[in-house]
């Protein structure tokens, strides 16, 4: 008998532990967070079992990345904070063709190795590092991220700032570059929410939280330059979650909410600073972005769900609507919330899953969007699986057409622990419905 289900398979700790696999899948159904009716081919991909002993997995913020052998690296806050402790970040690479995870080493382990971690002479307190809220990116055999802490306008001063930080994938070393910097910090007191690299100049771009600048550094020298803010110094607003670096050498972001206008600002070398540009939106809170090859076309989606199509050469955006499908928009439902864009191989698709929506029905649901036509296609339900998840961060496609996205897990039992992992979702042909154990 034909069926138009879709294939489940879970991640053991142990695997190729067809028992444990078993028991891992029988508790996900009796807590309802599986419907094998209705789920998508969907990997939980945990990291416990390679955390380091006393640690914690707590959320992501973005902090993803995969490198040309199909590595994908993830950084994770261990939610110390919360605790009135120091945060701090673990990283973490998943092999997508082996299946090996390993732990790799902290952020703050890393800063405490360079001997530039708080305190010390530039900072007298504790240093806490609670987000890596960048993507992460490869460039000349290393991958690049940048790091945040809890910041905002009210507490500002009681944070040290933003590190840039590489990671070397012949030596499997990591380094802080902001080192060098006065103060042995790229940006005083702000995190680095967002960065992106021009690669023909061979300078890091970082994106400014909670005042909105713009940072370069320089890969060759070793330093970092703040360029000003494109609102004035008394306006304050909060900024999207990307920054866009063309082959071109601009660099273009966006502010969000209050009296944030509604177009995105290019930085000005020569003036020192962001200036506005004609390029219009409806709302700045920009959370997903997915270059295409060659750079000439970027695709954003903010965190209501609008998608826009960015054309490089002519410095305007195209807005291209809600992800949702035509009969969820009819129907008066919008979402809430979305924090990931994934674009498909063979370019010619963007995929994505919100997290809330206003009915609440169409909510961790796979939606795709075909670039050529148009088109909006509801993929499968995946709130079964993802039920009380938070995703932030884009989405990873592997060679063979999955795709990774990062998600904080919670079980429906009160007072259970999060636990945050990568979710493989198969975006290929449909299969029959089977678990495999």
């Amino acid at each position: 008998m034909k069926s138009d289900l879709f294939k489940i398979h879970f991640s053991a700790k142990k695997r190729g532990c067809a028992l444990e696999s078993i028991l891992l899948v029988s508790w996900l159904l009796a807590m309802g967070m599986v419907d094998v009716g209705r789920a998508r081919n969907v990997d939980i991909i945990d990291f416990s079992e390679v955390t380091p002993r006393g640690e914690t997995l707590s959320e992501f913020w973005h902090g993803t990345g995969i490198d040309h052998n199909g590595i994908v690296y993830v950084a994770i806050g261990n939610g110390k904070e919360r605790s009135g402790l120091p945060g701090d970040v673990l990283i973490f690479s998943y092999d997508t063709k082996s299946g090996e995870k390993r732990f790799l080493n902290s952020v703050r382990q890393i800063l405490r190795e360079e001997k530039n971690l708080g305190p010390n002479e530039h900072w007298p307190h504790a240093e806490g590092v609670a987000k890596v809220h960048s993507d992460i990116f490869e460039h000349n055999g290393k991958m690049y991220f940048s790091t945040h802490d809890h910041h905002s306008l009210e507490n500002i001063e009681k944070h040290r700032g933003g590190h840039f930080i590489s990671y070397d994938l012949a030596t499997g070393k990591f380094n802080d570059l902001s080192k060098n910097d006065s103060r042995g910090i790229s940006i005083v007191h702000e995190g680095i929410i967002a960065m992106n690299i021009l690669r023909e100049e061979d300078k890091l771009v970082g994106w400014t939280f909670p005042n909105g600048n713009v940072l370069l550094h320089d890969l060759n020298t070793g330093r970092t330059t703040k360029y000003g803010r494109g609102l004035p110094e008394n306006q304050r607003s909060n900024v999207g979650r990307v920054v866009i670096a063309t082959n071109q050498g601009d660099v273009f972001a966006a502010y969000a909410y209050g009296a944030a206008p509604d177009y995105l600002f290019k930085l000005d070398r020569k003036a020192g600073r962001l200036v506005p540009t004609d390029s219009r939106f409806s709302n700045g809170f920009f959370v997903g972005m997915a270059v295409a090859s060659g750079g000439k076309t970027i695709y954003l989606a903010n965190t209501i769900g609008l998608l826009y199509r960015f054309n490089v050469r002519a410095e305007k955006l195209e807005d291209l609507g809600s992800i949702l499908t035509k009969e969820r928009v009819a129907r008066g439902e919008t979402v809430r919330r979305l924090g990931n864009l994934t674009l498909s191989r063979d370019e010619r698709k963007l995929f994505t899953i919100p997290r809330t929506t206003s009915s609440g029905d169409g909510a961790l649901h796979l939606y795709e969007y075909e670039i050529q036509s148009g088109k909006k296609t509801e993929l499968g339900d995946l709130s079964s699986v993802l039920r009380g998840s938070n995703s932030s961060g884009n989405g990873l496609m592997d060679g063979s057409g999955y795709m990774y996205l990062p998600f904080s897990i919670r079980s429906n039992r009160a007072n259970e622990n999060r636990s945050s992992g990568l979710v493989r979702i198969d975006v290929r042909d449909r299969v029959r419905a089977s678990i495999v154990p």
